[in-house]
């Protein structure tokens, strides 16, 4: 099949809606999400695909637009030093260039903060063991001191009470933990939370985009329009002073 910018309009939409970079590369969530773009291609007659796309022509194909269009925006851009100008198919790869990135800086930024995020629990997690353990050695030392003068009732009413008390220190550190626990939860639903609005707010911005192109390419074409009803009235009327002249 021979590519047109028809062609690549209609994939760059397509990848733009199915958005594959919100999964890791070279993974399978991200082969279905490219097999799922050739699937709704495939077939279609305006512009014509051929029959059963593979998502590997379709994924070498966006990669292979999007390299030509960063090294000619590069070139134009040095040499005019001023912005290139932009066409339809210019910003849909645009736009999906700038997907790609949100996403791999999202991604990049989620990992970082999960591995700080995991060290600050562990150390939490090892100082809270450490001192609940110091404090029950320390208690456990306490009552043996005291046991050494004691009848041996008395001592073994005092083991109940050590036992007590150790399940009582038990308590307090399962409960720390426990609360540790929860705090990290909470902090990894914010992350997602802040990286999803993240997402969202890039969607939203890059649609506001494609509606003004959209206007200007409107606007552009009722110019144009007007230019040429202008000239055929000019010309109907230079027709009609002709034929009067006669």
């Amino acid at each position: 099949m021979d590519w047109t910018d028809d062609h690549d309009i209609a994939l760059m939409k397509e990848v733009r809606i199915e958005n594959p970079f919100k999964t890791k590369k070279k993974t399978s969530a991200r082969a279905q999400i490219w097999q799922k773009i050739a699937d709704k291609l495939s077939g279609v007659k305006q512009p014509l695909f051929k029959e059963n796309m593979s998502k590997r022509s379709i994924q070498d194909r966006y990669i292979l637009v999007s390299d030509k269009y960063k090294q000619r925006m590069r070139q134009e851009a040095a040499a005019s030093g001023i912005s290139p100008s932009y066409s339809e198919l210019d910003q849909l790869i645009e736009e999906c260039i700038g997907l790609e990135k949100l996403e791999d800086d999202l991604r990049q930024k989620d990992s970082e903060l999960s591995l700080s995020k995991e060290e600050k629990d562990r150390e939490s997690a090892l100082e809270i063991r450490r001192v609940a353990m110091e404090n029950l050695s320390q208690s456990k030392k306490r009552k043996e001191a005291t046991c050494e003068d004691e009848v041996k009732k008395k001592k073994l009413r005092k083991t109940g009470n050590d036992t007590m008390e150790y399940l009582k220190e038990k308590n307090l550190q399962e409960a720390a933990i426990r609360e540790q626990e929860l705090k990290i939860r909470e902090q990894e639903l914010k992350l997602k939370e802040d990286i999803e609005k993240q997402r969202i707010e890039y969607m939203m911005a890059m649609m506001h985009q494609q509606q003004e192109l959209q206007q200007q390419q409107h606007q552009q074409f009722q110019a144009v329009m007007t230019q040429q009803n202008e000239l055929m009235k000019a010309l109907i009327l230079k027709s009609n002073v002709n034929k009067n002249s006669f």
